[in-house]
């Protein structure tokens, strides 16, 4: 019977046995962290990066994503991730929790981090919160995908 034995030239080894295996050629001398990069999705981009300096973005450091389960489970200026209209994922603080005039659903009223919304917290002629311009939108919780716990003062 015969047996054939496979490995990667760069795990061969060519010390005698009982010898410590040296370092690979690119790794000697090198202070290489062990752990993994974080890999940046569509979902992720931005978390995983320190904030802008434009005051922008938000600050997400330090804090545990989670999935809200009801309406309850969210506050006035925690950062949510939502979809949107065509399947875009947006963010943004929220600022407003409740019910709409002729709608269902429990609704949060955005203000977004970068997009252009479609008010700044005005809906049916009537305010329920204050955004910068365009930076609004009301959104069905049904639409949250993700949440970070925020605080009220916490601004774009």
């Amino acid at each position: 019977m015969m047996f054939s034995v496979w490995a990667r030239a760069d795990r061969l080894r060519t010390s005698p046995p009982g010898t410590p295996p040296s370092a690979p050629p690119g790794l000697r001398g090198s202070n290489r962290p062990c752990s993994p990069r974080p890999v940046v999705t569509q979902h992720n981009k931005g978390y995983t990066a320190p904030a802008s300096t434009t005051g922008e973005a938000l600050n997400l450091a330090g804090r545990h994503p989670f999935s809200p389960r009801t309406p309850a489970d969210l506050s006035h200026g925690d950062v949510v991730k939502f979809s949107r209209q065509g399947g875009k994922i947006s963010k943004g603080v929220i600022k407003y929790i409740g019910h709409l005039p002729s709608k269902n659903d429990t609704y949060l009223g955005v203000e977004l981090e970068h997009e252009i919304g479609k008010h700044d917290g005005v809906y049916d002629g009537q305010r329920y919160f204050q955004s910068k311009h365009n930076r609004g939108v009301f959104v069905a919780f049904s639409k949250v995908v993700m949440a970070w716990h925020g605080s009220e003062e916490e601004t774009l």
